[in-house]
């Protein structure tokens, strides 16, 4: 029988790291990276994800656990023994050198022969799609082109993982979107483990098999990106990933079903799998293009405190009759009467759209 840690790139066994004085950027993090899997880890600044990257990295020293690389233990190996290409938001490439003297810079410091430097450096450009530019110096390339020269110079002493700090989060958002796609059809072409590090949900949700939504040095959740917005385990995740209204109250079982009872008096349809729950005090998420406007009257009575166009939907704020607050995305319609900033409305939610959520990190990640 197959052993399935043979399909583990990278094993974060109870990891922290502390700097003193209580501060502890990573607190006993366990994970497991699988080979060829993208996989982000996502938060907001100082949530540790930088901090686990330069761990996995060999830039920072853990203060307990252990770091496994395909079975291989790395806890204390250096960086340069450790297999993995890597690629910051600050590119770092040398100035004063050609795009060729900065691709082929790695394997001249392992001392390759210099025709198989040239063979590597020069499939490298072709698959950054930058062949032709070899003589030229960073200076003369644009952000996007920059930062194709620090991925080549990355993937051309094939590493077996690929790590990557918020590397396109000094480009404008057009050529961030390009290089988004760019960058997940070269991992997947090349079949390397890739670890990304980003604070942007869109952008994780975009390229990810799977994330680690990190929070205080801990991981809140970790999932498919589908699993992560539509069922998160937690309110943080669900309030960072994306918008998302969170109502809180008592679970209560009766003759009509499941309902949680709001302040106000106002009461919420839950789906049934919420039975167990009741007697308890629960905190639910439902996403914005989950909710409409109820035609009849029936729902959750507000008012719309503000709409906001956004292209393609509008986003409706409402403030509900008990105070709080709550968000409707409906999709742009031309010509068709919307209700606008003041206007009394009845929110319509199906049960299927609510997820209870934990108030703290998950106890399981999912292993979807």
């Amino acid at each position: 029988m197959r052993d399935m840690t043979d399909d583990i790139a990278i094993s974060l066994k109870a990891i922290s790291k502390s700097y003193g004085g209580g501060v502890d950027a990573v607190s006993n993090l366990d994970l497991d990276i699988r080979e060829g899997e993208f996989f982000s880890l996502l938060g907001p600044s100082g949530c540790g994800k930088t901090t686990t990257l330069r761990m996995i990295a060999g830039f920072e020293e853990p203060t307990a656990g252990r770091i496994g690389l395909g079975g291989r233990d790395v806890t204390w190996a250096p960086p340069h023994k450790r297999d993995m290409g890597l690629v910051f938001q600050n590119d770092a490439l040398f100035p004063h050198r050609t795009v060729h003297q900065n691709v082929a810079f790695g394997l001249r410091m392992r001392r390759l022969p210099a025709a198989e430097i040239a063979a590597r450096v020069a499939a490298a450009l072709a698959q950054v799609q930058l062949t032709g530019f070899e003589a030229r110096h960073p200076g003369q390339l644009s952000g996007g082109q920059q930062q194709r020269v620090a991925l080549a110079r990355a993937i051309v002493i094939r590493p077996r993982v690929l790590l990557c700090d918020e590397p396109l989060g000094a480009l404008d958002r057009k050529l961030r979107a390009s290089m988004q796609f760019e960058l997940k059809e070269l991992q997947r072409e090349l079949g390397v483990t890739l670890i990304y590090v980003t604070h942007d949900q869109e952008e994780a949700l975009t390229m990810s098999d799977r994330i680690a939504v990190m929070n205080g040095g801990r991981i809140e959740q970790v999932a498919a990106p589908d699993t992560i917005y539509n069922r998160p385990a937690t309110r943080f995740v669900a309030d960072f990933i994306g918008e998302a209204t969170l109502l809180s109250g008592a679970v209560v079982r009766g003759a009509e079903g499941v309902h949680l009872a709001l302040s106000g008096g106002l009461r919420l349809p839950l789906p049934g799998s919420m039975a167990p729950m009741a007697g308890a005090e629960r905190t639910v998420a439902i996403r914005p293009e989950r909710i409409t406007f109820s035609g009849d009257g029936a729902g959750l009575p507000g008012h719309i405190v503000d709409a906001n166009f956004l292209g393609t939907a509008t986003l409706y704020k409402t403030r509900l009759d008990n105070g709080a607050l709550a968000l409707v995305r409906l999709p742009a319609a031309s010509g068709e009467a919307r209700p606008g900033p003041g206007d009394r409305v009845a929110l319509s939610i199906p049960p299927d759209a609510i997820v209870p959520v934990a108030s703290g990190p998950a106890a399981d990640g999912d292993p979807a």
